[in-house]
């Protein structure tokens, strides 16, 4: 049933003395049967006082109250329920007379002691007009003894048998406050009669002369009765406008702040999920007009509809993460507070919705810098002590494979013990390539780089890998007629397509399969930025060779791929080798990165991309070697700070025909260089020394003597070790651990220099 809004004909103050007439005689029995069928019922609503938008269905309370007001229709039904509860023969006459002794005050009823009933009939005309817009009342004749009440009702009012009864006991109750006798009430004139207007004699016995006596007084009197009874209205209404004035303004203050606020703002009902109110910036959030929302529950803005309803019964207050739905059903990140409270009588709850599709971008961003930045600490971690690790290995097997040497030299041609230490050396020489590759995975990848034709390099290699291939396993390949070109070394590229190979014939095992060889040139552009290795490489603005090798083996879980490049990692068993490791140093040190793709039971794709270069493939000159030169003479300054290394140095110099003067630091050499300056030929300095390390040395040294060769040692990469800016050049590099050899080699080639 729609509500229906009581036009304002009659003010309950009207009925203050009705229900206290009601009350005192019948108690509150007899009130539940004068409201019945009346109250909570929406055809008679009013306007609530402080809010005049807001409809109430009229109450009990509204009913005494001076600031509302109630339709002729429902004091009709009103007066149908006085019947009910009062069953006397004119029951309405007799509420009548007694409502206005109730609805008075005592000092009122003390002063109309002394007030003649015209007087008094006068001001109840003059309230008649403030609490009632039905009719207008005059006092037509007024002697002593007797008034006639004119009653002219407005056009459309409907005036029953009940209503004249009222009036009847109303003024009848007026003319008997005064204290006068014999009052008769008696309605000469009534529309239902067919006459245009009701009209009600009353009567009653002349004063005698002590009210005349206080004829003059009671002028103020008078207005003492008219104050008593208007004041409640004009206290009340002033009140009201007050409120409703600081309310409006209030409103409008809050009103503001609500429409200012960022957040979206929702006034929510806590059982039905309708939403009351919302302001601007829920409107820009999700796309609806104002309108559009104030028709919607909050479960049709959300996505997770269940755990919105869910959060609404338990009451939260708080949803860190929540999904909802804009109109053109965009899904997208809220948080949402929440502060429940009961307006006009109804659980609601104020929802602070905020979008923090930013907020979650930026810590997902953020864990993925973190990600980053640890793997980028391991990867150093694991390059400071790879490079570490071989830098001892690599003097401790120049201790073992430099005496190996000078025992061999020692021993007599076909000898057992011979054929033994040549083992033993064999094996050492293989542990030395595992340090050259724990150096290669750091990208000190040793070797000369020159222009390389990758295709050529790839046919070159391709009848060796095709033999390595398990019998089940079938390679494709699909290469360029020539190019593309890169600067890098060939040997090292051989150990990316063998690694490269031998990783996708172990993932494999022993299904039966293709593995795809792919070569080609990309854009820096088409280069995948996801699964990119070295985690800190970023490709330059320019072409790049792409090296694919594509398995339908096992794959990886997403989790490992960012282990596979760590050494001696693997999913099958521990410690397989440094296979991918080495790839991905080769790769780093030619300036490139390799991406992958792997799917667990699906097999993977390895690509390395290596910058092409502009510059021709140069064919190198046939070398014809010559046999070393095995004996020497003069004075050689050797400087090691590893006892056993220098020993072993020693021995092998002494052996060669040299005079070894020996220093364990540089400190150390250059006392020694001023001693014997004159005899010394050439100096075989270390690296890394305390006190002075090898390029100290060589400064000191130069400055010595400008011309003096000096041969630096180290078991570091040699690129790694001449990187960066050195006032002196040395004449060579020896790379540990060396043997005979090379040291031979090495020492010719300076000295034959000078």
């Amino acid at each position: 049933m729609n509500s229906a809004i009581m036009a304002r004909d009659i003010c309950c103050e009207n009925f203050k003395g009705l229900f206290a007439y009601i009350r005192n005689h019948h108690g509150r029995e007899g009130i539940n049967t004068l409201l019945e069928g009346l109250i909570d019922n929406p055809q008679y609503c009013v306007r609530d006082k402080f809010d005049p938008s807001i409809l109430h269905p009229i109450q009990e309370t509204h009913l005494t109250d001076s600031a509302y007001w109630v339709s002729n229709e429902f004091s009709i039904a009103l007066f149908d329920n006085v019947k009910k509860v009062v069953k006397v023969p004119d029951p309405l006459i007799e509420v009548g007379i007694g409502a206005v002794r109730e609805s008075l005050s005592k000092r009122t009823l003390f002063a109309a002691k002394f007030m003649r009933p015209i007087a008094i009939s006068k001001q109840a005309a003059r309230i008649n007009a403030r609490f009632n817009n039905t009719k207008d009342v005059t006092l037509s004749e007024y002697q002593e003894g007797s008034v006639i009440f004119e009653l002219k009702y407005r056009p459309g009012f409907r005036v029953t048998k009940n209503v004249c009864h009222w009036n009847l006991g109303l003024y009848q109750g007026i003319a008997r406050v005064t204290g006068v006798t014999n009052v008769i009430a008696k309605e000469v004139r009534c529309v239902l009669d067919g006459d245009d207007h009701c009209a009600i004699k009353l009567t009653w016995d002349k004063s005698n002369w002590f009210l005349s006596l206080f004829k003059t007084v009671s002028k103020r009197l008078i207005q003492w009765i008219y104050n008593d009874l208007v004041e409640e209205y004009e206290t009340t209404v002033q009140e009201r406008d007050l409120l409703i004035e600081n309310l409006n303004r209030s409103e409008k203050k809050y009103r503001e702040l609500f429409e200012m606020e960022s957040d979206a703002i929702f006034l929510i009902n806590n059982v039905s999920g309708e939403i009351y109110e919302g302001n601007t910036a829920a409107t820009k959030l999700y796309g609806y007009s104002i309108d559009e929302l104030l028709s919607m529950r909050n479960i049709d803005l959300s996505a997770q509809p269940d755990q919105t309803i869910r959060a609404m019964n338990e009451k939260l207050t708080s949803i860190p993460v929540r999904y909802h739905r804009k109109k053109d059903g965009t899904v997208f990140p809220v948080e949402i507070t929440a502060n429940h409270l009961v307006w006009r009588d109804v659980q609601c709850h104020i929802a602070s919705i905020r979008d923090i599709t930013e907020r979650l971008q930026t810590e997902a961003e953020k864990a993925k810098i973190e990600i980053r930045n640890r793997e980028l600490q391991k990867v150093e971690s694991l390059n400071r002590m790879a490079s570490a690790v071989a830098h001892h290995f690599n003097n401790q097997l120049q201790v073992v494979m430099g005496n190996l040497e000078i025992a061999m030299d020692d021993q007599p041609h076909g000898s057992n013990t011979l054929l033994t230490l040549a083992e033993a050396l064999k094996a050492t020489r293989k542990a030395v390539e595992v340090s050259g590759l724990m150096l290669t995975y750091r990208g000190q990848a040793p070797g000369k780089q020159t222009s390389l034709d990758l295709s050529q390099i790839c046919r070159q290699n391709l009848s060796l890998l095709q033999a390595a291939a398990p019998k089940d396993v079938t390679l494709r390949t699909d290469f360029p007629a020539s190019g593309p070109i890169i600067c890098g070394n060939a040997v090292q590229m051989q150990q990316v397509l063998t690694n490269l190979l031998s990783n996708a014939w172990e993932a494999a095992g022993e299904k039966q399969g293709a593995i795809d060889l792919i070569l080609k040139t990309v854009s820096h552009a088409d280069i995948p930025s996801s699964k990119r290795f070295p985690i800190d490489w970023q490709p330059k603005e320019s072409d790049y060779a792409c090296l694919e090798v594509r398995d339908a083996g096992i794959g990886f879980a997403d989790k490992d791929i960012d282990k596979i490049f760590d050494p001696f990692f693997t999913t099958k068993f521990i410690g397989r080798g440094m296979g991918l490791s080495v790839v991905l140093g080769i790769a780093g040190a030619h300036g490139g990165g390799i991406t992958v793709e792997s799917k667990l039971g699906r097999g993977s794709i390895f690509r390395v991309f290596l910058p092409v270069t502009t510059e021709k493939v140069l064919i190198s000159p046939v070398k014809v070697e010559n046999a070393p030169e095995i004996k020497g003479s003069g004075s050689i300054l050797l400087v090691e700070d590893e006892e056993q290394v220098r020993n072993m140095a020693n021995i092998m110099l002494t052996r060669l025909g040299y005079k070894v003067l020996e220093a364990k630091d540089g400190v150390e050499a250059m006392e020694v260089f001023r001693q014997h300056q004159q005899k010394i030929l050439c100096v075989l300095t270390d690296l890394t020394m305390p006190r002075m390390d090898g390029w100290e040395s060589l400064s000191a040294l130069r400055r010595l003597s400008p011309g003096i060769p000096v041969i630096l040692s180290s078991g570091y990469d040699e690129a790694h070790v001449m990187a960066g800016e050195h006032h002196e050049r040395p004449n060579a590099f020896l790379g540990k651990p060396y043997h005979l050899k090379g040291l031979i080699e090495t020492i010719n080639r300076v000295l034959m220099d000078q």
